[in-house]
């Protein structure tokens, strides 16, 4: 790891499944990782015709780029639409549908989570 700037182009990634979801198209595009940073990780997701039910293990921002994200959760439905930004808290039980092509940029912290909880 260094203390370099980095350019990430979306072009650049390498895409790959989402475990859990169901139907459609849904993929990651990791950008930053343990890898890049001690913190925070972040990167695209790429996803259609699809949903998946989750209890959200770190805190996560998702910008939506383009297309529609709706989430359930605590009894309340949000509509995310391009240019909107949703914050889901850690511990967060959700569910996403996504219904047309759909674009979104994350970031997560802390990037390593998933050490934090085996």
């Amino acid at each position: 790891m260094t203390n370099q700037v980095r350019l990430i182009d979306k072009s650049d990634l390498q895409w790959e499944e989402i475990p859990g979801a169901a139907g459609g198209v849904a993929q990651i595009g990791e950008a930053i990782s343990g890898d890049h940073s001690d913190t925070i990780g972040a990167g695209f997701t790429r996803l259609e015709n699809t949903t998946m039910s989750r209890e959200v293990a770190y805190d996560e921002t998702v910008f939506v780029v383009e297309g529609t994200m709706t989430v359930e959760s605590g009894g309340e439905t949000l509509v995310a639409g391009p240019g909107q930004v949703l914050h889901i808290p850690k511990g967060s039980v959700t569910q996403y549908t996504f219904t047309e092509p759909t674009l979104l940029f994350y970031s997560i912290y802390p990037n390593n989570w998933a050490e934090l909880i085996s």
